[in-house]
């Protein structure tokens, strides 16, 4: 018997389609929109965040939230498997990168991606073939069987971002 999960991954990508600036990227290239969009999101009930080891090493701590950390080994302590934190916390919220998210709809675990477009750039300095899993791949997305359900914008203190959210085919919902 399958897991069903209704996990939701929250990303914020730039404008020029990168989800970080390397592997020590502490996310201040994101602005106040980026953030207000997070915290609606992921302050709604008492569902949990799910996060990659790197990326909780970087995150400040979120008052109201519990977070867990996301391991490839199920033997280590205080953390959990991604598939673990599904079956234990179905309306949870996963935050990280485009590793994270792809090994989530690999394992059919995540229902909506919601990606938040900032209008900064990070590129021309940035080569995404050095470091892959920091260049954002729309038609990655579109290849596991997600379709865009909305497109809305969200503004704070003068910053605007577009927030698109994709959804899985023949999720039902």
């Amino acid at each position: 018997m399958g897991i069903m999960a209704r996990l939701q991954q929250v990303l914020a990508v730039s404008a020029d389609g990168y989800v970080a600036k390397g592997p020590d990227d502490d996310m201040r290239w994101t602005g106040p929109a980026d953030k207000a969009v997070f915290r609606m999101l992921t302050f709604t009930g008492n569902a949990k965040l799910g996060v990659s080891r790197r990326t909780g090493a970087m995150m400040p701590g979120l008052p109201g939230r519990e977070v867990v950390t996301i391991t490839r080994d199920p033997r280590t302590k205080n953390e959990m498997t991604l598939e673990q934190f599904a079956r234990h916390n179905h309306k949870g919220w996963l935050i990280g990168g485009q590793e994270l998210c792809m090994a989530a709809m690999n394992a059919s675990l995540l229902s909506d991606l919601w990606v938040v477009r900032n209008d900064r750039a990070l590129g021309p300095e940035l080569d995404y073939r050095k470091e892959p899993g920091i260049r954002f791949a729309l038609d990655d997305i579109l290849k596991q069987g997600y379709e865009k359900a909305m497109t809305t914008r969200v503004q704070a203190e003068g910053r605007e971002v577009r927030v698109d959210l994709w959804r899985e085919v023949g999720h039902g919902w």
